[in-house]
């Protein structure tokens, strides 16, 4: 497996230098943070997706190194090419051929997920096709979701992200149905086991009412511990990019959710 990551890694960033004025990336990206995402991913897939092989390691070991190397590069498409425009999928498409040679030809290398059964790519149009959609009861029109690929492929991203804990960052471009997909996918969660708090952003958000909403819906155990009352809390924020910027150039409430997710906790405003 070290021979595999070491046949990736040095190539695609000497790649992706070499070819920067045709990668345009959606939200910047600096070389040990696109490290950092794979192996969050590989966290998520290597280990849960291997699993469900249904052999042991022992027996054929050769189809289980085999399947996992398709989960490695998967990993790789979805750290390194997650932030790119969709020219620059194009491009990076090209560069995963020149390395690896394994992805069927009609498609790019997004448009595929791995099929465990058979050990295969597949496309994520047959996972589409293999289901029939029928729009929720009652549903108001802009909040029905048509599967596609591009939904399809987010949805199993995000979705298992998100029960290992990982914290994911959706971009895109406006009208790309990112809200509707993520309030979809938290409107699934087991409400016995996961509970969710929606923030909106805009540029009046403070620091301290984020601060302030998100303690709301916590219970104090301890004099320094706050928790969702025995469940998991997943907390989603909308409009990112939304609040005014001070004098340093920062975006306060951006910092505080950067340092709870550093830090896991932030200042007692209250304690004085």
């Amino acid at each position: 497996m070290t021979d595999t990551i070491e046949k990736w890694i040095p190539k695609l960033f000497a790649k992706k230098k070499s070819m920067k004025e045709y990668l345009k990336e959606l939200v910047p990206t600096i070389e040990p943070h696109v490290v950092q995402s794979f192996t969050r991913l590989m966290d998520v897939f290597a280990t849960s997706e291997a699993k469900f092989i249904g052999f042991s390691i022992v027996n054929k070991a050769e189809t289980y190194w085999n399947l996992l190397e398709k989960w490695l590069t998967f990993c790789i498409i979805w750290s390194f090419g997650a932030t790119l425009d969709e020219t620059g999928h194009k491009h990076f498409d090209s560069i995963i051929r020149d390395i690896e040679s394994m992805f069927p030809s009609n498609l790019t290398v997004f448009d595929y997920y791995i099929n465990n059964d058979k050990n295969e790519w597949a496309g994520w149009e047959d996972k589409i096709s293999a289901t029939i959609w029928k729009p929720p009861a009652n549903a108001p029109f802009h909040k029905m979701l048509v599967p596609t690929i591009d939904s399809a492929r987010n949805r199993f991203v995000l979705m298992n992200c998100l029960q290992h804990r990982v914290h994911t960052l959706s971009v895109g471009v406006t009208g790309t149905g990112k809200t509707v997909l993520i309030n979809e996918i938290l409107s699934e969660l087991d409400e016995t086991i996961w509970k969710s708090t929606n923030l909106i952003f805009s540029s009046q958000t403070s620091s301290q009412k984020t601060q302030e909403t998100i303690e709301g819906k916590l219970v104090r155990r301890a004099k320094t511990k706050m928790v969702p009352d025995g469940k998991r809390m997943v907390i989603y924020v909308d409009d990112l990019n939304m609040p005014k910027k001070d004098v340093f150039g920062s975006q306060p409430p951006l910092e505080l959710i950067r340092q709870w997710m550093d830090y896991e906790g932030w200042f007692d405003r209250q304690q004085k």
